[in-house]
């Protein structure tokens, strides 16, 4: 078979779509009233905020303890929403 671009690109039916699953995360993660997380990390699973910690390596250890098979969407949440604002303003 000649290599072309689009066989070289196309997806076996057998791999998992990875930006579903962020896709639907990150859409809850929208819509969630983050102040109780100010100055945390979370990790969201299936629509639901399933961790959250001072660090990234207890939220991801915890994370993947709880739901081994899952790919968590992480964020930290700062203390200030509009601090990332400062250096323009």
């Amino acid at each position: 078979m000649e290599k072309t671009h689009s066989n070289l690109y196309k997806r076996q039916k057998s791999e998992p779509v990875m930006s579903v699953t962020l896709d639907k995360n990150y859409a809850f993660y929208l819509t969630l009233n983050l102040d109780q997380y100010a100055g945390k990390w979370i990790a969201i699973v299936d629509k639901k905020v399933v961790a959250q910690g001072e660090n990234l390596k207890e939220v991801y250890n915890q994370s993947k303890k709880e739901y081994p098979g899952k790919k968590p969407l992480f964020d930290h949440i700062s203390k200030n929403p509009l601090q990332f604002l400062s250096k323009w303003l």
